[in-house]
């Protein structure tokens, strides 16, 4: 999936729809044939009568049992796909965002709020700003270069040192041309996109006639742990970056970033939810009334082995051994098109497989009420009163 992507999602519609139509048209009536070969297991019982009962009704139903599994698929896909995607938003941030709060020109009722907070990683870098650029001393970079993702594999790094005579030179533009890293590095402690970025030596730095600010960089090991605290952080950044201006003013921080995903990933869960739901149960009643559907034709057939002995019990676990077979078929399939397909999600999920099994516990206590409730009218029907 991770070289097919959009391309996987569209060929695995379009195949396992097909295969699963193809299986049971060809396969599973090779299955109950073979069972039908087993002398010790055709011959014990009513099992020739309920074969022959369930081959009849392989070849009416087929059809219908292979969309059942797809139904099956769909709902619990549904299901666990809303949890993935509400999971999805911490690590999604987590990988966006390295640190969890950016501080510009901390106040004093910043600094009592971040007081109580144990952070693991933190760190303050100084800059200037004039209408066009932000100036960085070098120096104070190399000292203490911020964390960054990195494109490899995604772990926290720190920039190596850039050397200070080479990096610094500009190109044929005006700019600065900094390493992949680099540029990380500044995106991450820049209090504004729209402005350009001079990196320049310590001395340099410290001539400039211009207000010195400062950024404060903070990371700590539960995020959401103290989603309170960056509210309340957000707020009053979000008043001072207005000094930028209209024109330039751009604020984000991680926990607006969660809060956003979360907030898409929210619908997403109460549709999915919602959907899976709705298409299990629609999926139960529709194969509970294509068998009830057709159980009078199947009166006269229990009467005749009423008849000639065979008790009401006997006839009534044959029943539930017949109708059992029914949806296990499709209940089977359906849950192996969910622990396979789940993975076309991958490369947009962090853990497609998040909280699965709520979908198949859910899928599971649906299925089996509404097998039970049809075996118990089936033989309110079928069966001959005792």
């Amino acid at each position: 999936m991770e070289q097919l992507r959009e391309f996987g999602l569209l060929t695995a519609t379009v195949a396992t729809t097909l295969a699963t139509y193809l299986l049971f048209s060809s396969f599973f009536p090779v299955v109950v044939q073979r069972l039908k070969k087993s002398k010790f297991f055709y011959l014990k019982g009513l099992h020739t009568f309920t074969f022959a009962q369930l081959h009849f009704r392989m070849n009416e139903l087929k059809r219908i049992l292979a969309t059942v599994a797809m139904l099956i698929a769909l709902s619990a896909g549904a299901i666990s796909g809303g949890f993935a995607f509400l999971n999805n938003a911490n690590p999604f941030t987590e990988e966006m965002n390295v640190y969890d709060v950016k501080v510009y020109d901390m106040s004093q009722e910043e600094k009592d709020l971040l007081a109580v907070i144990p952070f693991t990683d933190e760190t303050t870098y100084r800059f200037k700003l004039d209408n066009n650029h932000i100036y960085f001393s070098a120096t104070e970079l190399n000292n203490d270069p911020p964390l960054i993702r990195s494109e490899i594999d995604y772990t926290l790094v720190h920039p190596k040192k850039m050397d200070e005579k080479a990096d610094l030179e500009l190109n044929d533009w005006g700019q600065q041309t900094l390493t992949d890293e680099w540029e990380s590095a500044i995106s991450t402690i820049s209090p504004s996109v729209f402005l350009l970025t001079k990196i320049v030596p310590k001395s340099e730095f410290d001539r400039l006639p211009l207000t010195t600010h400062s950024m404060y960089l903070g990371k700590t090991d539960e995020f959401k742990k103290h989603k309170n605290t960056w509210a309340e952080i957000d707020q009053i950044q979000q008043k001072r970056y207005e000094e930028f201006g209209e024109d330039n003013y751009y604020y984000s921080s991680k926990y607006s970033m969660y809060q956003e995903y979360l907030g898409t990933a929210s619908g997403t869960f109460f549709m999915g939810f919602f959907l899976g739901t709705a298409f299990l149960m629609m999926m139960a009643s529709i194969l509970m009334f294509k068998i009830l559907s057709g159980a009078h034709q199947d009166i006269h057939r229990y009467e005749s082995l009423r008849k000639i002995g065979v008790t009401h019990r006997t006839l009534s676990a044959s029943v539930a051994k017949e109708l059992g077979i029914v949806f296990l078929f499709p209940g089977i399939l359906g849950i192996v098109h969910v622990l396979v397909g789940m993975n076309l999600f991958s490369f947009i999920l962090i853990d497609p497989y998040y909280k699965l099994w709520v979908s198949i516990l859910l899928f599971l206590a649906i299925y089996v009420l509404y097998y039970l409730i049809t075996v118990s009218m089936y033989r309110k029907i079928v069966l001959p009163k005792t």
